[in-house]
C-alpha cells in the first residue's frame, strides 16, 4: 500500500474519533458508548473526551507529516517513535475495547486494530 493511501485512512480514523469525542460531548451519542461505559462524572468523561480529540489532531498532524501530505516540521526519527507509540496505543485501545460491555465499543476494536496496523505500516515506510 503507498505512503499516501495508508497516511489518508489512518486521518480518516482520526478524524472518526475526533467525531465521536464531539459527538458525545454534545450529547447526541450517550455516554455509555465511550471509554468502556465509563459512569463517573459528566465533567470527567468531557475532559477525556476533549483529552482524546486532541490526541486525535495530534496523529493527524503527524500522520499528514509521515505520509508526505503535508510539510514536514518534525524528523525522521521523531515521527518513526510517535508512530511506534501510536501503533501500540491503539494495540492497548484494542484489548480495552474487546473487554468494553458495548457491542458497539467490541466492534470499534476492528478499527483500532487496523489502526495499529497501518501505524506500523507507515512507520516501516518513513
Amino acid at each position: 500500500m503507498k505512503t499516501k493511501s495508508i497516511g489518508t485512512l489512518l486521518i480518516i480514523f482520526s478524524l472518526l474519533g475526533v467525531s465521536l469525542a464531539l459527538l458525545t460531548i454534545f450529547g447526541v451519542v450517550p455516554s455509555e458508548y465511550v471509554w468502556g461505559g465509563y459512569t463517573g462524572s459528566g465533567q470527567e468523561l468531557r475532559a477525556l473526551l476533549v483529552v482524546s480529540a486532541l490526541v486525535n489532531l495530534f496523529f493527524i498532524w503527524i500522520v499528514g507529516m509521515s505520509a508526505g501530505i503535508i510539510p514536514r516540521r518534525a524528523g525522521t526519527r521523531a515521527l518513526k517513535t510517535i508512530l511506534a507509540l501510536a501503533s501500540f496505543l491503539m494495540l492497548l485501545n484494542t484489548l480495552g475495547n474487546l473487554l468494553s460491555h458495548t457491542l458497539f465499543e467490541k466492534y470499534l476494536a476492528l478499527v483500532t486494530l487496523c489502526a495499529a496496523y497501518l501505524y506500523y505500516c507507515l512507520y516501516k515506510k518513513v
